[in-house]
């Protein structure tokens, strides 16, 4: 059975969404609507920000608020104590391949050395 660790510590969360591009334009893009700056009635495709206003977000298709809540979900409910998770987290190819990457097993002993601490015994931030 894997283990995993909890996606919003530090060394977890860089890895997941600093090294994975595609990851944080999936959150962001559920979460917020990214608008281009001059022409706000179209989205902006991949991740190219130039002023971001945090407007309250208002999901306007199923889809789209079931991606935002399987992200929630996933920052909120994988952490180390999870030992399985939900198979709607696997659904989604983004959450999943996010799943992978902090499963314990995806990290080298270098990786570790710099906390002097286990990925899985880091505070949350």
């Amino acid at each position: 059975m894997a283990r995993y660790l909890d996606p919003r510590a530090d060394l977890t969360f860089k890895k997941v969404f600093g090294e994975h591009p595609n990851l944080v334009a999936s959150l962001l893009n559920s979460l917020y609507k990214v608008v281009h700056e001059k022409y706000t009635d179209r989205l902006i495709e991949g991740f190219h920000i130039v002023f971001v206003e945090l407007p309250k977000f208002k999901p306007q298709s199923i889809a789209e608020r079931r991606m935002a809540v399987l992200w929630l979900r996933f920052l909120t409910e994988i952490n180390k104590t999870t030992e399985q998770v939900p198979d709607e987290f696997m659904e989604s190819s983004e959450i999943s391949q996010a799943v992978k990457f902090v499963e314990e097993s995806a990290y080298t002993r270098e990786q570790w050395k710099p906390s002097r601490s286990t990925p899985a015994s880091q505070s949350t931030k």
